[in-house]
C-alpha cells in the first residue's frame, strides 16, 4: 500500500517547471500532514502481525476447534479490513489525503478524474504558499548559497506578504540548522554572503506587511544579513539598476518625517549610501562597465540634496549644525557620483540630465554658503572638513565640466564665495582652513580662466568693485 501511495507522489506531474514544482511541494506537504512517514514506520509491525495471523490458521478451522482463539483472530482480521477500506475510500472525500491505494479499481477509476480536478484547484488556491515552501526547502535541504541566489530571482514576482513569509521561514530554518550562530555576524549568513539583493528585496517588502510584521529577532537578523552581505560579482545591468533605485527609495523612506518602520531597524542612510556607492563602484570597475547604474545613482543623490536643503530653513537653531553637516555631506556625495557619470560614455540626453542636476546643486550650495557668511553663522554651523571635501572636488573639475556645470548667471556668486573662502578662518572646527583657502584660490583661477567671457566680464568686475567698497 505504501508503495502505491508514494507512486502517486510522482504520477501526473507534467508541464513547466514552476507548476510541476508546486504539485510536488503540495503533495510533499500533505504526505507530512497525514503522517505517511509514521505509517511507513508501522509497516514492519503490520507485517509481523499479518504473519502471526497467517500462522494462526484458517479462522473457520479455529472456530471449530476453540471459540476464544477464533474470536480473537476474527477481531484482528476485522480491524485490518476496516483499515484497508478506510484508506481506500478516504481520498474520494478528502482531496488532500495522500492514502492513494485504490483497493476497488472500478470505484477509484470513476472518481480519479474528479480528485485530480480538486487537487489542481487546491494547488492553484495555495500557489503562493507552495512557492514559498519550495524556496525554503531548497535551502533547508542543501544549505547552498545557490538556493538563495535562485530565491532572489523568484521573489521578484511574489506578493510582499509571500516575500516576508519566505524570510520568516528561512530564518526559522537557519536557526534549526545553526542555532544561535544563525543570527551572528560570523554565521553562515553573516560576513561573506553575496545575497545582498535578496535581503534588499525583503527589506523593501517588510514595511508593507503591517498585518504580520517581522518579530524583533527576525528584524535584527535581517539587518545583520544585509549589513554583512555583499553585492554579487555577476550582477546583470538590470539587477544593478534595480538595486540602486531601491536603495534610493529606502533612503527617501528613512529621510521622511513620518514614523519609521521597525522592520528596517539597523539600516541607516549612511550605510545605505555606502552600499549604493560600493555597488556603483563595482559596476564601473567590471570588464564591461554597467553604465546604466550611474543615472539612478546620481538621481537618488540629487533628491537627497534637494530634500536636505529644504530642511535648512525649518530646523531649530540647536540642530542647525547637524542639519547643515548632513546637507554638505549630501552635496559631497553627489559631486563624487556626478564626476563618475560625466567621465562615462552615457548617452547625450543622460549626460545633459547630470549637468542640469550639477548646476542646480552648485547654485543651491553657493547661495546657502553666501547667506551663512552674510549672517555670520558659519562659525556656529559649518565644520571645515565638509567644506574642504567639497572644495577639493570642485578644484579638480576640468575645463569642460566647469563650463557645463556652472551657469553664466551664477559665476559672480561663485567667484564671490571663492574669494570669501580664501580669507575665512573661523568654522566650528578649523583643522582644514589652509586647505580650504588653497582649494578656493585654485577654484577661482579655474573659473576666471574658463568663464571669463564678454558675457560675464562686466558682472565680474562689478562684483569685485562692490566687494572692495564693502570691505
Amino acid at each position: 500500500m505504501v508503495k502505491q501511495w508514494l507512486n502517486e507522489y510522482s504520477s501526473g506531474v507534467s508541464g513547466s517547471s514552476r507548476p510541476a514544482a508546486r504539485v510536488r511541494q503540495y503533495r510533499l506537504d500533505n504526505l507530512r500532514a497525514w503522517r505517511v512517514e509514521d505509517i511507513v514506520g508501522m509497516i514492519p509491525i503490520l507485517l509481523q502481525l499479518a504473519l502471526a495471523l497467517f500462522l494462526a490458521g484458517m479462522l473457520i478451522l479455529l472456530w471449530t476447534l476453540h471459540d476464544t482463539v477464533a474470536a480473537i483472530a476474527s477481531t484482528l482480521v476485522g480491524l485490518l479490513a476496516v483499515f484497508t477500506i478506510v484508506t481506500t475510500l478516504l481520498p474520494l472525500v478528502k482531496p488532500k489525503c495522500s492514502y492513494l491505494t485504490p483497493q476497488i479499481p472500478e470505484t477509484w477509476k470513476a472518481h480519479k478524474q474528479t480528485w485530480r480536478g480538486r487537487e489542481r484547484s487546491d494547488i492553484d488556491k495555495h500557489a503562493g504558499g507552495l512557492d514559498v515552501q519550495i524556496l525554503v526547502e531548497a535551502y533547508s535541504s542543501t544549505l547552498h548559497p545557490d538556493a538563495l541566489s535562485a530565491a532572489t530571482v523568484c521573489l521578484m514576482d511574489f506578493h510582499y506578504r509571500d516575500v516576508v513569509d519566505y524570510f520568516r521561514k528561512l530564518h526559522k530554518s537557519a536557526q534549526e540548522h545553526f542555532g544561535a550562530a544563525a543570527d551572528s555576524e560570523d554565521g553562515p549568513l553573516g560576513y561573506g554572503n553575496q545575497q545582498r539583493p535578496l535581503w534588499l528585496t525583503i527589506i523593501l517588502c517588510a514595511p508593507l506587511a503591517d498585518e504580520s510584521p517581522l518579530s524583533d529577532d527576525e528584524a535584527v537578523a535581517l539587518g545583520v544579513y544585509f549589513r554583512c552581505g555583499s553585492w554579487p560579482s555577476s550582477m546583470k545591468a538590470a539587477d544593478a539598476e534595480w538595486a540602486v533605485s531601491t536603495c534610493n527609495a529606502l533612503m527617501d523612506h528613512l529621510e521622511g518625517e513620518g514614523p519609521r518602520s521597525r522592520d528596517v531597524r539597523g539600516i541607516d542612510q549612511v550605510r545605505l549610501r555606502w552600499m549604493r556607492g560600493q555597488l556603483i563602484s563595482h559596476a564601473m570597475r567590471r570588464e564591461q562597465p554597467l553604465k546604466s547604474v550611474l543615472l539612478p545613482g546620481v538621481t537618488g543623490l540629487y533628491r537627497q540634496v534637494r530634500l536636505k536643503h529644504s530642511y535648512l530653513g525649518r530646523t531649530p537653531s540647536e540642530d542647525a549644525k547637524a542639519t547643515h553637516a548632513s546637507y554638505l555631506q549630501s552635496v559631497d556625495h553627489f559631486l563624487d557620483c556626478a564626476h563618475h557619470a560625466s567621465e562615462s560614455t552615457l548617452p547625450s540626453e543622460r549626460l545633459e540630465t547630470v549637468r542640469a542636476y550639477t548646476r542646480d546643486v552648485l547654485a543651491g550650495l553657493t547661495r546657502t554658503m553666501l547667506k551663512l557668511f552674510a549672517e555670520d553663522r558659519v562659525k556656529t554651523t559649518i565644520e571645515s572638513t565638509h567644506i574642504d571635501d567639497i572644495m577639493r572636488k570642485l578644484r579638480r573639475l576640468d575645463d569642460s565640466r566647469l563650463e557645463e556645470g556652472i551657469a553664466d548667471d551664477l559665476v559672480p556668486d561663485v567667484l564671490h564665495l571663492a574669494r570669501i573662502l580664501q580669507t575665512a578662518s573661523e568654522y566650528t572646527s578649523n583643522d582644514w582652513v589652509n586647505q580650504i583657502q588653497a582649494s578656493a584660490r585654485a577654484f577661482q583661477e579655474n573659473i576666471v580662466r574658463v568663464k571669463h567671457t564678454p558675457g560675464t566680464t562686466y558682472v565680474f568686475i562689478y562684483r569685485l568693485y562692490f566687494d572692495e567698497i564693502c570691505s
